[in-house]
């Protein structure tokens, strides 16, 4: 999830050009917090998680704002479905979970 996370936002990053003025910080932002929210999760912080959850949510808002404005096709329906599905992977993720090895005596 923390590779998804930073190759998400790098891919907002670079694909800010060309977008209207007014949603340009709102890119801004949301792609910062989705490197920040990778970084974080590849160094496991616990409660990182639920901002992975709300950069998630900003993404799938940006692609629903993208279906409203361009109508439905299916890679709009790609771009809202991948990032609920990511949200939900990422709200599953259980730190204190230990491996258990029933082999070892």
């Amino acid at each position: 999830m923390a590779i998804i996370a930073v190759a998400g936002g790098i891919y907002l990053w670079w694909g800010r050009a060309g977008l209207p003025a007014a949603t340009l910080p709102w890119i801004t932002g949301i792609a910062a917090a989705s490197i920040l929210c990778g970084v974080l999760l590849w160094l496991r912080i616990p409660a990182i998680k639920w901002l992975g959850v709300l950069v998630f949510a900003a993404i799938c808002g940006l692609s629903i704002r993208r279906l409203v404005l361009d109508g439905f096709s299916l890679g709009v329906a790609l771009r809202i479905l991948l990032p609920i599905a990511c949200a939900i992977w990422m709200a599953r993720i259980d730190y204190s979970h230990k491996f258990v090895d029933d082999d070892v005596a």
